[in-house]
């Protein structure tokens, strides 16, 4: 428990999502907090249905859905986002969307407004040691480029406006519910789509669910850190064999290996198989003849070549990349302590996985 939001009304958006719905949970469970959950998806309603929050139905890139939402509410914590999809509906939901919020927050006279924005805005390369003054490099990546738009308005609307905000930037979050983190290596390990490149011994800059939203609990309280941005991450370091380790003994294996050389030829021969594809799909001739039967073929190899490593080059980066993110901001200023090492995270991890069926019941 975190304290300072007991009785307190409160606004989460993306309340049925991973992170927004622990966050829900904690706040009712811990905090006392009076919770709103603005309710875009009925699929994610479901669960929050049982919960003592009030769901307000509504949608961030609706602005005239969210005076409702945000009337009498004290602190805002978006965690509402797009993490795939089209680039064009991405920029729709991560950055308009978090204008019309902020706008809305501006004018309901919130006292707090705390964003979720991602270490995603740092890009695929970046030094050890990088911490909130090491220089954003989104690339081409369209959720970086919409996170990172996102936070210039964050911080425009503090500036402008003097609404106080807190923006926090988690590296790689894990734990019960996450879909990507968790529930995906699990089931590709189980389908054998799942190899590390060399020997797995690159830093994997994880955290763990709690710990993400017990900085967010801090964000919302701590005085005179408004207009400020932190990256919270866990403070051990972990090797990528070591997470992936752990979801493999859960299933009684290891997490396979390739030969590091094997691995980037494979996979330049998978993006260069892409490319010509492209290439032939891209042209406006008709698909015919010889053309079409050599875009079979390259599909064929394709297929072939991604059965056998399916990892593209940013993800071999990640995978190599020896940096590890500083959290030293966020202790001290936020006060913010990991209190989720590996073993244990991923033991709490485990008995979830198991309740939801993705792992055999323990004998």
């Amino acid at each position: 428990m975190v304290g300072g939001l007991q009785r307190r009304r409160v606004l989460v958006t993306g309340g049925g999502g991973f992170i927004g719905g622990r966050l829900v949970e904690r706040l009712l469970l811990e905090e006392g907090a009076v919770v709103r959950a603005l309710v875009h998806s009925p699929a994610g309603a479901v669960w929050l249905s049982r919960t003592r929050a009030e769901l307000v139905p509504g949608d961030i890139t609706q602005p005239d859905s969210l005076s409702a939402a945000l009337a009498g509410g004290e602190v805002v914590f978006h965690c509402a986002a797009l993490l795939g999809g089209e680039a064009e509906r991405m920029h729709q939901v991560n950055v308009a969307g978090t204008a019309n919020l902020l706008a809305a927050a501006r004018q309901a006279g919130v006292a707090r407004f705390v964003h979720v924005s991602s270490m995603a805005v740092l890009g695929r390369r970046f030094p050890d040691g990088a911490d909130e003054t090491t220089p954003p490099r989104p690339g081409a990546d369209p959720y970086a480029r919409t996170k990172l738009a996102a936070e210039e308005l964050v911080r425009a609307a503090h500036r402008e406006h003097g609404l106080p905000t807190v923006i926090l930037r988690p590296t790689i979050v894990y734990g019960p519910r996450s879909q990507w983190w968790t529930v995906d290596p699990i089931q590709r390990l189980k389908q054998g789509r799942l190899a590390l490149p060399g020997r797995g011994d690159g830093v994997a800059n994880v955290v763990y669910v709690d710990d993400v939203v017990n900085a967010l609990l801090l964000a919302a309280t701590v005085p005179d850190i408004e207009g400020e941005t932190f990256l919270i991450s866990g403070e051990e370091r972990v090797r990528w064999r070591d997470f992936y380790g752990a979801y493999a003994r859960m299933l009684g294996r290891r997490v396979p290996t390739w030969p590091l050389p094997l691995a980037w030829a494979v996979t330049g021969l998978t993006q260069a198989l892409d490319r010509a594809i492209a290439r032939l799909r891209g042209n406006r001739r008709p698909i015919a003849g010889a053309r079409l039967l050599l875009l079979v073929g390259l599909r064929a190899g394709r297929k072939v070549a991604g059965s056998l490593y399916k990892l593209g080059r940013w993800e071999m980066a990640m995978y190599r990349s020896r940096a590890q993110i500083s959290v030293a901001r966020a202790r001290e200023r936020l006060g913010y302590r990991s209190a989720w090492p590996l073993a244990r995270a991923m033991a709490e991890t485990e008995r979830w996985l198991r309740v939801q069926g993705y792992l055999p019941e323990a004998s």
